[in-house]
């Protein structure tokens, strides 16, 4: 009974030790991109770097959207990201570079988009989000040689706060402020010049 309990512990143990492995395979430096603000037609860029913790790996970026019932158009928003490069190769040791391009169309209307709360960012709050970008990674040695490779990777949420636009103010706003500051100054002047309209007129009579 002991034995059968000891190897079963062994193998429980084999079985953690591979799934640590796996995931700690490739890790990335920042796992959420949610909030982030822009105005209609803005594009933002934000960068990320894998690090390489394992042999060397073969992997690829994708962007996701996680559908839910009841979900907005706002929840969907794979259409304005992109990570390049896209795929990739890194090895143990290896710190890699990526860019995360979001461009936000002209007709996006203010609020949120991505997830369904300003919480998704927030550890916990996985069922508030939505679109994702995506990396996954398998053992390059391994897909070389034309074998089954075990991919594993990290789904990172993004959301977008859209902004609405500030009205654009008028060419003459600037006019009319300068006169409101100003409207004692130009008052005293408007005096001046009638009153020396008056004496001029004066000195043509006598």
């Amino acid at each position: 009974m002991r034995k059968k309990a000891l190897i079963a512990a062994l193998g429980l143990l084999v079985i953690v030790l591979a799934t640590t492995q796996l995931v700690a395979a490739t890790t990335v430096d920042r796992a959420i991109f949610c909030n982030l603000q822009a105005y209609p037609s803005d594009t933002l860029t934000e960068n990320i770097t894998l690090y390489g913790d394992a042999p060397e790996r073969t992997g690829s970026w994708r962007v996701f959207y996680k559908q839910e019932a009841g979900d907005s158009e706002k929840m969907d928003i794979t259409s304005w990201i992109m990570v390049t490069p896209a795929e990739y190769t890194i090895k143990n040791g290896e710190a890699k570079q990526f860019q995360l391009t979001i461009t936000v169309p002209s007709n996006a209307t203010p609020g949120l988009w991505g997830a369904t709360s300003v919480d998704a960012g927030i550890q916990g709050h996985v069922d508030q989000r939505r679109t994702y970008i995506e990396f996954k990674d398998g053992d390059a040695a391994i897909a070389k040689a034309g074998g089954v490779v075990t991919m594993t990777g990290v789904r990172i949420p993004v959301s977008v706060n859209v902004i609405a636009k500030p009205a654009k103010s008028s060419p003459f706003t600037g006019i009319l402020e300068a006169l409101q500051s100003n409207v004692i100054t130009i008052a005293l002047l408007g005096v001046v010049v009638v009153l020396l309209a008056i004496i001029n007129r004066l000195r043509k009579k006598e």
